[in-house]
Formats: C-alpha cells, structure tokens, sequence
C-alpha cells in the first residue's frame, strides 16, 4: 500500500486476514518512499489483536506500508 502524506500527521489502519474478514497481529512497517526526501524514514511497529495500527509523526511524503 503507498500513501501520501501532504501536511504531515498519521497513518493508521487494520491488518485483515488472507479473507478480509479479521483482524490479525502482524508486524507493520511504513517507510518513506519519496527519493527527494531529506529524511528518509523508517518506522516499524506491532498491530495490537484487532489488527489496528497507527503511525504518528510523519513529514509530508510518500510512503510505503507493509505487514507480515
């Protein structure tokens, strides 16, 4: 999933099941994606049992989302 962050704030979301039906645990992890960006960032955080997520914090930039 790529997003784009334009005023900078958060990204937040649910990892689903293979089905689209649950949330599941899983690892996340957004990166910047953006090679004009001064920073590139990385930040890598847990799902809670629900699957929710959330990141907090970020520059204005594209970013990559991933879970496994």
């Amino acid at each position: 999933l790529v997003l784009r962050v334009l005023r900078g704030g958060s990204v937040s979301g649910r990892v689903l099941d293979e089905g689209g039906l649950r949330g599941v645990r899983a690892d996340v992890v957004i990166a910047a994606v953006d090679p004009s960006q001064e920073n590139q960032s990385l930040s890598m955080g847990s799902s809670t049992e629900d699957g929710s997520f959330s990141f907090e914090g970020l520059k204005p930039g594209t970013y990559a989302v991933s879970a496994s």
